[in-house]
Order: C-alpha cells, then structure tokens, then sequence
C-alpha cells in the first residue's frame, strides 16, 4: 500500500498540484509502486515522466499537441526483472547532474511483490542521492516474525510515535489486525495532518493498492480533499463532470501517462490486472481518459 501527496512546490508556492509522485512498474518477475521525493524535475522533465522513461527504454511518446505524453499499447523497447531495473534506475540516477538535485536530493522508495521459486514475496527498496552520493538498502528476503508490518515514509518527517498511534486501535493481544482499507485510511490520514503544518505537502492524495498478487487485483483511487472537474466540450454542447487521477504505469506492452480518469479501466501487465479507478460516470458519459499538461519548472515558459 502506498499513499502520497500531489504538490511540488517552488518558492514556497504552489507549483505543481497534479504531480502524484508515484509510478507503477512491472517489471518481468516483480509488480511495484515507486514513490519520490526530493527534486521535482530532471531539466524541463517532471520526476515521474524521467523514472518512467528510463524503466520504459525511452522517452515516452507525445500526442498530436507535441506536449502531452502519448498512451502507448506496443511492447516496451526494454524489458528487465526488478533486479536489472533497480540497478539501471541507480546508476541513471547517479549520473544525473544539476544544482537542483545537490540542493533537494532524490529519495525513492520501491516497494511490492516479486516472483520466485516459492511464490511471492514483498519486496521493499530505497534509493537516496544525496550530497552527490548514490546509495541503496534493501529490505531482508524474509521479515522476522512479529515485524511483516512496516510503514515507510519519504518527504516531510513523520515520528514513529506519530505513525504508531494511528495504527494502536488497530492492535490486538495478537498482533495487528486490520484489513487494505484500515491501512490506506490511516495512511491517508497521516499525510494530511502533516499538510496542516507544512506548506509543502498536499491533502489531495492518491493511493496504490498493491495485494499479494493472488489475494486480489492491484489498483489505484484518487483520493482528493475537494471535488476536482473539468469541461468537455463537443459540437452538442459542454459538460462538467467530476474527474480522479491516476499516475504513469509502465508494464511490458503498455506505458500509460498520468491523467484524468471517469469510470473504472483495467489494464493488464505482464498477466497482473490492475484497475484505475476513476470519478463515478454520469449521465451522458460513461468513460473518460486524457492525459494532462503537466506545469514546466518555476521560471521556464510553459509551453
């Protein structure tokens, strides 16, 4: 399960509000989520676009504006196991070279499930560039026992205590017992305290749910703090209508850009079904999906 914010800020302004720091992957023996933070933009390329460009092979392609990024259902020009990802996302991140990153730093966290000879098994990596210094943990092939629940965070700083109080009512005399929901709601309540007291963090969320692949389908919800809309408009007329949000997703034979999302799509990758789920449909329109123009960094034109 992973929940995040959608703010990048400049300034101490808002900047980006549709940024959801967040990338789905899979890879050939692993399905993850890939949270960031740190450093909003590779040259004029938000954070998301460049980590899922680099998984994907290349740069992801453009609609017919030459601005927004493209749906792509061809197979990607790479394909690798999550080992090969990691260490290809480690070194491009290493190599990358601005004032901004020395100044923010990169901080990632990988995290889901991966195949092997048993079955599956969570998986949990982090990768840090800081001061110029690339470095990488990962977790243990096997948590201890009384240990398999863990919450990891990037960002602002969230105290241990803090986090553990969320979660006490949770708490039996025989370990923790809750269900995705119980987990998602507390972890969407955490980030949005922290919003109160820190400028740089949103209250519209968006979380992943990322079940043992054989417990149940993997999906995304927009979880916002407000209603967010747009207009269509066509030759019979216009309409409003209430919209969610998904983020990029790369998959062996699909590449599919953050958007604007009515009604439920299921893709698949790599045999794994995942499901967007967007606003609720009204009447006139059952399905809605469009990529977005995403914001070029404070003091560049937009384009």
């Amino acid at each position: 399960m992973q929940v995040s914010d959608r703010l990048v800020t400049a300034g101490g302004r808002d900047h980006d509000a549709v940024s959801n720091k967040t990338v789905i992957y899979r890879a050939k023996d692993a399905l993850v989520s890939i949270g960031y933070s740190g450093v909003a933009y590779v040259g004029d390329m938000p954070m998301d676009e460049w980590i899922a460009g680099t998984l994907w092979g290349g740069l992801p392609p453009r609609g017919a504006d030459g601005v927004r990024p493209a749906k792509s259902l061809g197979f990607a020009p790479v394909t690798r196991d999550i080992g090969q990802a990691v260490a290809h996302l480690e070194q491009a991140i290493g190599g990358l070279g601005s004032a901004a990153i020395e100044a923010h730093g990169l901080y990632l966290t990988i995290a889901g499930w991966q195949e092997n000879r048993n079955g599956m098994r969570p998986v949990v990596i982090e990768i840090e560039r800081r001061a110029g210094v690339t470095t990488i943990r990962r977790s243990p092939r096997r948590f201890p026992k009384g240990q398999e629940f863990r919450v990891h965070s990037i960002g602002a700083r969230v105290s241990a205590e803090a986090a553990q109080a969320h979660f006490a009512s949770l708490r039996t005399a025989r370990g923790l017992c809750c269900t995705i929901e119980d987990v998602e709601t507390r972890l969407a309540a955490i980030i949005r305290e922290t919003s109160t007291g820190s400028p740089g963090v949103g209250a519209n969320l968006l979380s992943v749910r990322l079940p043992r692949p054989d417990l149940g389908w993997s999906m995304c919800r927009f979880l916002p703090a407000e209603l967010h809309a747009v207009r269509i408009e066509a030759a019979q007329g216009s309409m409003v209508t209430d919209v969610a949000h998904c983020p990029w997703i790369v998959g062996p034979s699909v590449l599919y850009p953050p958007g604007v999302e009515v009604g439920e799509t299921v893709l698949g990758l790599g045999g794994l079904p995942f499901v967007i789920v967007g606003a609720a449909p009204r009447a006139g329109l059952r399905g809605l999906s469009s990529s977005i123009r995403r914001p070029p960094p404070a003091g560049r034109p937009r384009r």
